[in-house]
């Protein structure tokens, strides 16, 4: 569902979309509410809360700067959570089109995202997830069972690969 929320640091309304969950008062119905609501507020820079234009406090809560999932450049990359966490709709109601990879066809798959309490393996366009997340596993994912020893035991797998040497 389509809503408003104030920008304060940019001192207009701006509309986004309200998946149903959580949320704040920086959340109306209409630009018009939202504008005689929030007209006077703009934000203070030196601690990033939003106050009226006359110096008061404002009730209005500042937004918080939305993750973006295609630009992780904020978080060290670790490629066990932007890429082979499942795909994870939320309890939100939105439908918003997102990737995923997939590491047992090592491709991206499409999905609905409900809007909140999904994961970082959430893309916004099958390329982004593609470059993100192929080619970038460095090792095989050994089993949990054997993470920690060394060398790595794998009882599905024979000692030796067939026409293949053991040697180091």
């Amino acid at each position: 569902m389509h809503r408003w929320w104030y920008n304060a640091t940019g001192g207009s309304c701006q509309q986004f979309v309200y998946g149903g969950c959580g949320g704040n008062n920086n959340n109306y119905l209409t630009k018009e509410e939202c504008l005689e609501k929030c007209a006077d507020v703009t934000e203070n820079t030196s601690d990033g809360l939003a106050t009226s234009r006359n110096g008061a406090d404002s009730s209005i809560p500042s937004v918080p700067r939305r993750q973006n999932f295609d630009d992780p450049s904020g978080d060290i990359f670790n490629y066990e959570e932007y890429c082979t966490a499942k795909a994870v709709t939320g309890p939100c109601r939105a439908s918003f089109p997102r990737w995923y990879f997939d590491t047992e066809k090592n491709s991206c798959d499409n999905f609905i995202y409900g809007g909140c309490w999904g994961n970082k393996n959430n893309y916004l366009s099958k390329e982004a997830c593609m470059s993100r997340c192929v080619g970038k596993q460095l090792y095989p994912v050994l089993p949990l069972s054997t993470k920690g020893k060394w060398p790595p035991t794998l009882p599905h797998l024979p000692a030796c690969l067939p026409k293949l040497s053991c040697g180091l």
